[in-house]
């Protein structure tokens, strides 16, 4: 793909959106935050920095993630799909109550259809179990949706119809199931100092409130970030050394997957459940990331909103994520040049600011 862009575009911009929600109406101060905290260097948002541009189909499901069990012909199948943009932060948990209900059946023998980080988690869990695995997928890392996930791992309070007691048990599994892989060489899971950036200028911040980069926010949360262009092939590896084995084959059909050997099988297809089982509400949500070359200094995060749509960066190992698209019913994987625009202005602009807060920190 080009990655020629309208350069004027970028430095004008695209609407005022962050830079008038963020900024003060006089002169630029250092909050006490921003003076007290460790430094906060720029993102280098440059156009020639752009090591990749991604888009992805996020598997929406109306309702919600569907995780349960029904027969299939002589067969037992099991579905894990329709998470959305949170695939990655709920596999740990999804992948668990999968693997309980395959546990149910007695089964030994398990296929499992789809190798993103459903698939792939649910696999290892599996095979971790005893049972002998097989995953079918027609496409592989670095392949699969789960590779362009932004992949903060932050839970949320509700998903859709889906029962609250499930929700809870799902999220509290999300939450640990990365613990085993932190700071471990290879696995791309690490912590990061994570902010929630309000639409508000620092001078509207409430007393005592935090502001960063002109912009008040709660509180700094530390939750797990994941590097998935090293995280879905470790998962891939450690399943694949406990015996579980990786096929490359399409299911156009319920026929053809019926077809399989194993009596059980868990349906990990993300968007494409939609059409093998005509579940009418699965739909995609489109996203764009801009993976810059990595900077091993930017040791924080943040997701903040403007005029014109959501922002989020992910500092990694080997990018650094650059993200805050998202576009429902839309099915093309090809890039928008005018929303890599956006991005790159809009984010540069918070860069901005935190190349400023460094300076009159030096002078200071």
């Amino acid at each position: 793909m080009s990655l020629m862009l309208d350069r004027r575009g970028v430095l004008l911009g695209l609407s005022g959106g962050l830079l008038a929600a963020c900024t003060t109406t006089g002169r630029p101060t250092i909050s006490g935050y921003e003076a007290s905290a460790a430094p906060f260097y720029p993102v280098d948002v440059r156009p020639e920095r752009i090591k990749e541009i991604v888009v992805g189909l996020r598997p929406g499901r109306d309702g919600g993630f569907r995780l349960e069990a029904e027969p299939f012909g002589d067969k037992i199948l099991v579905h894990n799909y329709g998470h959305e943009g949170d695939g990655v932060t709920l596999s740990w948990g999804c992948g668990t109550l999968a693997s309980e209900l395959v546990a149910h059946t007695g089964a030994d023998d398990v296929a499992i259809v789809g190798a993103g980080a459903q698939g792939l988690t649910t696999a290892l869990i599996l095979s971790r179990m005893g049972k002998r695995v097989t995953v079918y997928a027609d496409k592989f890392h670095p392949y699969v949706t789960s590779n362009v996930a932004g992949a903060l791992i932050l839970t949320a309070a509700s998903y859709g119809d889906v029962p609250i007691d499930t929700v809870a048990r799902v999220n509290a599994l999300a939450r640990t199931g990365f613990d085993q892989y932190e700071n471990q060489p290879g696995t791309g899971v690490t912590r990061v100092r994570h902010h929630y950036l309000q639409r508000r200028r620092q001078d509207q911040a409430e007393p005592g409130e935090k502001t960063l980069f002109g912009c008040p926010f709660n509180s700094v949360t530390h939750p797990t970030m994941i590097d998935m262009s090293l995280y879905l092939p470790y998962l891939m590896k450690q399943a694949r050394d406990l015996g579980a084995i990786f096929y490359t084959k399409r299911f156009e059909s319920p026929t053809e997957l019926s077809a399989l050997s194993q009596p059980v099988i868990v349906n990990c297809t993300g968007l494409g459940a939609g059409a093998l089982f005509g579940d009418e509400a699965v739909h995609p949500v489109w996203g764009q990331l801009v993976r810059l070359h990595p900077q091993p200094e930017i040791d924080y995060s943040y997701v903040a909103h403007a005029g014109d749509g959501q922002l989020y960066m992910f500092p990694r190992e080997t990018s650094i994520v650059l993200g805050g698209s998202r576009r429902r019913d839309v099915w093309s994987l090809e890039p928008d040049p005018t929303e890599t625009q956006r991005l790159l202005y809009q984010h540069g602009k918070l860069a901005e600011r935190a190349r400023r807060i460094v300076s009159m920190k030096v002078a200071a």
